[in-house]
């Protein structure tokens, strides 16, 4: 299915979703978990973060291009732990019922 007819269907949304973020251990790496509406899965990738300063191009060149895009455009929240495990809450919206399905909230 081509990117843009996806974007269509997304209504004009990202292909791509990020979920949380969390170091891997004392490492200067982060894990990121997400979601990939494309294939309807979830992804997992390492990110090179020394100092809390992520660096999206550091080996990523074997990712989706239209991913490495997105996680440049969310840099900075993932910089200032928007997507921190810590503080992690899911929304999922239903649009058609106008209701929430369901939501997670982990509080440490």
């Amino acid at each position: 299915m081509p990117i843009t007819r996806v974007k269509q269907i997304l209504g004009g949304g990202y292909i791509y979703k990020v979920m949380l973020v969390f170091r891997l251990g004392s490492t200067s790496y982060l894990a990121c978990i997400g979601m990939d509406y494309i294939n309807k899965a979830m992804f997992v990738i390492r990110l090179y973060s020394p100092n809390d300063k992520v660096q999206v191009n550091y080996n990523t060149d074997h990712y989706p291009e239209e991913l490495i895009t997105h996680l440049k455009q969310e840099s900075k929240k993932i910089d200032e732990g928007f997507y921190s495990i810590r503080t992690w809450e899911m929304n999922l919206y239903n649009n058609q019922n106008d209701e929430f399905n369901f939501l997670v909230n982990l509080d440490e």
